[in-house]
């Protein structure tokens, strides 16, 4: 009687634990393609300013996952490709673009594609990569980046 009845606690708790969980922040891990045609760096930062991610640097047509990187509304992605620096400002994130995983343990993943003119694609989940063609994006995307010169590129070329 008791193993039966420590038995029904625990499938209670099994249970419950999800719906406790419900409240709680899922953090999101972003999976980035580079089909940039370049090699790029990547820095992640929340709204408060804070680097939320080291800097990533990765090679051309290869994806990084990110984990608990920030794309959300009020903060930024900064790029460094080629001459250019890109920065994104995130935007709003549409739950069908989210692919979740787990039952207990959820692991969320964004999916974006980088493209050679700078512009970020969101993916649905189970889509090729690298994409193609690109879903119907929503309000927001793709991400335009604010372009500027990188100095260190310049600088680097007036040294030689």
């Amino acid at each position: 009687m008791v193993i039966l009845k420590n038995s029904l606690k625990m499938v209670l708790i099994i249970l419950i634990l999800p719906i406790g969980l419900g409240g709680c922040t899922v953090p999101l891990d972003i999976h980035l393609i580079n089909n940039s045609g370049h090699e790029i760096t990547i820095t992640f930062n929340t709204d408060s300013g804070e680097l939320s991610h080291d800097t990533y640097v990765f090679q051309v047509g290869k994806g990084e996952i990110f984990e608990e990187a920030v794309a959300d509304k009020g903060d930024t992605i900064t790029i460094y490709m080629g001459e250019k620096i890109l920065n994104y400002e995130g935007k709003s994130i549409p739950m069908e673009f989210v692919e979740q995983t787990g039952i207990i343990f959820i692991n969320r993943i964004l999916r974006l594609q980088l493209e050679s003119d700078g512009k970020i694609y969101i993916l649905k989940p189970g889509s090729p990569i690298p994409a193609k063609e690109f879903p119907s994006q929503p309000t927001g995307y793709p991400l335009v980046p604010e372009v500027s010169e990188n100095p260190n590129i310049h600088k680097e070329e007036k040294e030689s």
